[in-house]
C-alpha cells in the first residue's frame, strides 16, 4: 500500500480542482494514495473526480452529501484507517496547488528527524507561482510553543503539513463549524515534540474570493470564538505563556469584531442581546489582558471602545467588590471567585 494518503475536501471548486489534483499527480514522491472527497458539490467536481480516479490507480474517490469541510476531511481519515495502510496523512484544500517536491520534502523532513509531524512554508497568491529558495529547503527543528508564536497562521491550518496516521486515531474535526482547524491543530502540534520545518512555500494557498473565509460575515464567524476559548484553557492550563497571551489578543479581536457586525444596526444580523454577551466576554477578556501587561486604553482603544460602557461598569463592579473584601472582611471564596473573573 502508499507510504502517503493525501486528502483532499472538494465543494464547488470546479475552475480550481484541475489545478489542484494535477499538482499532486506530478509529485516527485510516488508513493501515495489521493483521496477525493466530494461533499456534495452541486457542479462537476463529481464527476472530475471520477474521471481521474478511472486514469490513475492511486485515486480514490468518496462522493457523500454536503456536510462540510470537517465532515468532508473526516470521510477522508476514516477511509484511510478502514482501508489504507498509509502511514502518513497530508490535506491538500482543493482551491490550493503544491510544489512538485511537497511530499519527498516533507516526508523525509520528517523521517530524518524521527518526529511526526513536518510542516512547510507557504505563499498567498492569486495564481502567480511561488519562489523558491534554495536556502529554505534545509529543515529546521522548533518546539511547537516557539512555532505557534512565531508562525500562528502556519500552526493553525490544516493544510501543508504531514502528519503520522496515528495523530489523528482518536480525533476528527468538529462537524458544522468554520475555522474547524483551529480546535484541533494545535492540539496535534502540542502533541508532536519537536516539529520538523521547511521554510520554503511548497504550498500555495489560492486567494479564492469564493472562498469559506473570504465570504460575507455571517454568524458562523463566531465559531472561532468557542475554538480560542479552548486554546487559552489549554494554553493556560499547560503554562504555555507566550501562547497564551498571543491567542488572547487575538481572542479579543474577534470579539471586537463580531461585536462590531451583531452591533449594526443597519445589518439583518443586528442582535442586541447577542452583542451584550459578545462584551460581556470583551470585558473580562480585555481585564485578562491589562492584568498580563499586555493591554493598555492608550495601546488599544479600539477594544476599549467597544466593550464600552459594559467594560467600565464591570470593572467598578469589581472595584467595589474588592474594597468590601478588604474593608469587612468577606469569605476567602467571594475573594477567590473574583480572581478567577480576573484570571488570576
Amino acid at each position: 500500500m502508499a507510504q502517503i494518503a493525501v486528502i483532499v475536501p472538494i465543494y464547488k471548486v470546479e475552475p480550481y480542482l484541475r489545478r489542484c489534483v494535477d499538482s499532486i499527480l506530478a509529485q516527485t514522491f510516488t508513493d501515495f494514495e489521493l483521496i477525493l472527497v466530494d461533499d456534495g458539490s452541486p457542479d462537476n467536481c463529481g464527476a472530475i473526480c471520477d474521471e481521474y480516479a478511472q486514469k490513475d490507480a492511486r485515486v480514490h474517490v468518496i462522493h457523500q452529501e454536503n456536510g462540510g469541510l470537517s465532515a468532508a476531511r473526516n470521510a477522508g481519515i476514516d477511509w484511510v484507517f478502514a482501508h489504507s495502510d498509509s502511514e502518513w496523512i497530508s490535506f491538500v484544500d482543493s482551491d490550493d496547488w503544491v510544489h512538485p517536491e511537497y511530499l519527498e520534502r516533507l516526508l523525509y523532513a520528517a523521517l530524518d528527524n524521527d518526529v511526526g509531524i513536518s510542516i512547510c512554508g507557504y505563499d498567498e497568491t492569486k495564481g502567480e507561482e511561488p519562489e523558491i529558495n534554495a536556502d529554505e529547503l534545509t529543515t529546521q527543528l522548533w518546539n511547537p510553543e516557539d512555532f505557534f508564536v512565531e508562525y500562528v497562521v502556519n500552526a493553525t491550518v490544516a493544510w501543508g503539513k504531514l502528519y503520522r496516521k496515528e495523530c489523528f486515531q482518536n480525533l476528527r474535526y468538529p462537524i458544522g463549524r468554520i475555522h474547524e482547524d483551529e480546535y484541533i491543530t494545535y492540539i496535534l502540534l502540542f502533541s508532536s515534540s519537536p516539529i520538523a520545518y521547511i521554510k520554503a512555500s511548497l504550498y500555495s494557498y489560492y486567494i479564492n474570493p469564493q472562498g469559506i473565509i473570504r465570504s460575507v460575515w455571517s454568524r458562523k464567524r463566531l465559531d472561532a470564538l468557542a475554538a480560542f476559548e479552548q486554546q487559552l484553557k489549554f494554553f493556560a492550563k499547560n503554562r504555555y505563556k507566550r501562547c497564551y497571551q498571543l491567542r488572547l489578543k487575538g481572542y479579543a479581536r474577534q470579539l471586537a469584531h463580531g461585536c462590531w457586525h451583531i452591533g449594526n444596526k443597519t445589518s439583518e444580523g443586528y442582535d442586541k442581546l447577542l452583542l451584550q454577551k459578545l462584551q460581556a466576554k470583551l470585558c473580562v477578556a480585555i481585564i485578562k489582558m491589562h492584568i498580563a501587561g499586555i493591554w493598555t486604553r492608550e495601546t488599544d482603544q479600539v477594544l476599549y471602545d467597544t466593550a464600552f460602557p459594559h467594560l467600565m461598569a464591570f470593572y467598578w463592579i469589581l472595584q467595589a467588590a474588592k474594597k468590601k473584601i478588604r474593608d469587612e472582611g468577606i469569605g476567602c471564596a467571594v475573594q477567590k471567585g473574583i480572581h478567577r473573573i480576573l484570571g488570576k
